[in-house]
């Protein structure tokens, strides 16, 4: 299919694949760094948080649900 293209066309939609393999590169680097600082502050405090039950139990009330 992509034969049937001209060669200006393939090349901008290899331009646009390129940029949006870089996109996703950098939107990953900026997870990966949002995972280290929340396992760091984690470690730096590890009782800081609460249980997932907990928090659904929080989410519920503020949403006026009972279980």
């Amino acid at each position: 299919m992509a034969e049937q293209l001209a060669v200006a066309d393939r090349l901008a939609l290899a331009k646009r694949l390129w940029e949006s393999v870089v996109g996703d590169a950098v939107g990953a680097d900026e997870e990966d760094r949002l995972v280290d600082q929340a396992y760091e502050a984690y470690l730096a405090n590890p009782n800081a948080g609460v249980s997932w039950e907990e928090f659904e139990r929080q989410l519920d009330a503020e949403a006026g649900k009972t279980s």
